[in-house]
């Protein structure tokens, strides 16, 4: 996980990261596939997009839009990576 460093996401798998999985090598993640779901396609969005080009925003349900700001917050990414996802700063500020 290249693309975004310095935050809570990329710690866990960054260094010895197995240390984050369960007996059956499986990481929890505490959030619903409806908001995990568009971060990993962001993610790979992030990864697939040549330098330079504009990275297309992800699609998050509107009744899953909330949830999906405050897990992208739970992560600790940057304010600048959260406008790369489509989160303005109202709706960062506003939660």
């Amino acid at each position: 996980f290249t693309q975004l460093e310095g935050n809570m996401l990329s710690s866990m798998f960054s260094g010895p990261w197995e240390q984050a999985c369960d007996a059956n090598g499986c990481v929890f993640v505490d959030h619903s596939p409806e908001v995990m779901m568009p971060l990993f396609e962001w993610l790979r969005e992030m990864r697939d997009t040549p330098t330079g080009s504009k990275v297309q925003l992800v699609q998050v349900d509107a009744n899953h839009r909330v949830a999906w700001i405050r897990m992208m917050q739970s992560f600790s990414f940057r304010i600048q990576d959260l406008e790369l996802a489509g989160i303005t700063l109202q709706e960062f500020y506003e939660l």
